[in-house]
């Protein structure tokens, strides 16, 4: 949704864009076995809301997304 948000700022028109006009350009990767801690501070540090999950080179379980989190959370709490 930030994409989206971003290209209307701009003075863009989103219900007549292309998607490559929309997406962020910069794709942000993560080892499939880097800590959960890690994935955060790297979406902090991008100001991402996904990442795409490698083992070197090739793409393995798809994306990783804030809302990932915020389902970790909420399974954490319901389980105190």
């Amino acid at each position: 949704m930030t994409d989206i948000a971003h290209f209307d700022s701009t003075g863009g028109d989103s219900n007549y864009a292309r998607v490559y006009k929309i997406a962020n350009p910069k794709v942000i990767t993560i080892e499939s076995g880097a800590s959960i801690e890690d994935a955060a501070q790297k979406m902090l540090h991008e100001h991402v809301h996904h990442h795409v999950v490698m083992e070197e080179a090739t793409m393995v379980g798809g994306t990783l997304s804030a809302f990932d989190f915020v389902k970790l959370v909420a399974q954490n709490a319901s389980e105190d």
